[in-house]
């Protein structure tokens, strides 16, 4: 089952990527903006580079209307994740990122008519509940929802649209490859936008070498995943493929308590014995929630 490893290698590069963008975002390069413009590059080049070597192009013309609006979505969709960074603990944002399959099981009813048994929803109130549990904090008589968790769900919704867009364009082309190319143009397209619209002040990053190279390197390891994860979604069945994604969350998770530990002022964790039982229950419920919504 080469989707199981496409995926798990995804979640594997996704937190990596997770954890340098946390440290770049708040001590080297804070602008989000240019993060998503070298990210839409990264993507070019490498969506690009695959689908010439893995496919001849036949230029069909819903594969490039549904590719480039795909990669507009994957803009949008990092574009407010880049956001949501500097503004939540990294161990917060990544189990927000968990109601992706919840939204793309809502998407799934609502475009292609699909019936889920009860179990899949007692599974979505999992996540939710999961997702709740890191925004109560001591002090607090009740959650709320902050800025950033406010940010974190749309880009949940976004990448739940594109998650649908590339499984139904995956239905109708039969061709991996060509699909990326055009996911890899609309990337582009959605980098240069944001690059012009804000041309001074991102140029004025880039001349931040060592920001910059860190954030490439972060960026690589996203786009691979992002590429990676595509390529699972179109030749595996996208409800195991969102609930193998997973994984990140319990990767992320510990990888943060041990940066925490070893280098506790990189990336601002609050650690401390009732935080840790608090956000190991989060993926506790995160897990078994996404695992029902197999059913």
């Amino acid at each position: 089952m080469n989707w199981i490893i496409l995926t798990i290698l995804a979640s594997i590069f996704q937190g990596a990527a997770s954890l340098v963008d946390k440290y770049v975002l708040e001590n080297e390069i804070k602008d989000p903006r240019t993060a998503i413009t070298l990210w839409g590059y990264w993507a070019f080049l490498l969506f690009g580079i695959y689908s010439l070597i893995a496919d001849r192009l036949s230029f069909n013309p819903f594969a490039i209307i549904i590719g480039i609006l795909v990669g507009i979505f994957y803009v949008v969709s990092f574009r407010l994740y880049y956001k949501a960074v500097p503004i939540l603990e990294i161990s917060r944002l990544i189990p927000t990122l968990t109601l992706v399959p919840v939204f793309t099981t809502v998407y799934a009813t609502i475009f292609f008519h699909e019936r889920f048994a009860p179990v899949v929803y007692l599974g979505i109130l999992g996540i939710i509940i999961g997702v709740l549990i890191t925004d109560f904090q001591k002090g607090q008589k009740r959650s709320h929802l902050s800025l950033g968790y406010l940010i974190a769900i749309m880009a949940c919704l976004s990448f739940s649209l594109k998650n649908v867009l590339t499984k139904y364009s995956s239905f109708a082309i039969q061709s991996t490859g060509e699909v990326m190319l055009w996911i890899g143009i609309g990337t582009l397209i959605g980098a240069l936008v944001i690059h012009l619209k804000n041309f001074k002040e991102i140029n004025r990053q880039f001349k931040k070498r060592e920001g910059i190279f860190h954030l490439s390197i972060s960026t690589f390891f996203s786009v691979m995943a992002a590429k990676t994860y595509t390529w699972a979604i179109t030749i595996g069945p996208v409800s195991l493929v969102s609930f193998l994604s997973q994984l990140q969350v319990p990767l992320l998770f510990f990888g943060a308590c041990i940066l925490d530990l070893l280098f506790p002022k990189a990336l601002h964790e609050k650690l401390s014995k009732k935080i840790f039982i608090q956000k190991f229950l989060c993926i506790i419920l995160i897990i078994i929630g996404s695992y029902f919504l197999m059913f």
